[in-house]
């Protein structure tokens, strides 16, 4: 079984993040807040935004995002 994060998987665009941020659902927790809408394309796309005001410095932010990629990697369909 394929678990890498392929590129029709990932959320790269600004468009593509405002549309989720706008008119998905948000879920916001103690350490993450998570944008949900569902797609047409019949898989499921992760695209993270860190910021330095939440998280802290870039090491603190880029093991954050490595554990979320890693998560939804490992829970992916």
């Amino acid at each position: 079984m394929n678990r890498t994060l392929t590129r029709r998987e990932r959320i790269r665009r600004r468009p593509e993040f405002l549309k989720v941020q706008q008119t998905g659902v948000r879920i916001r927790g103690r350490f993450q807040t998570l944008f949900v809408l569902p797609n047409q394309r019949g898989l499921s796309r992760l695209g993270i935004i860190a910021t330095r005001r939440l998280l802290g410095d870039a090491v603190r932010r880029n093991r954050s995002k490595r554990l979320t990629r890693e998560i939804f990697r490992l829970n992916k369909g």
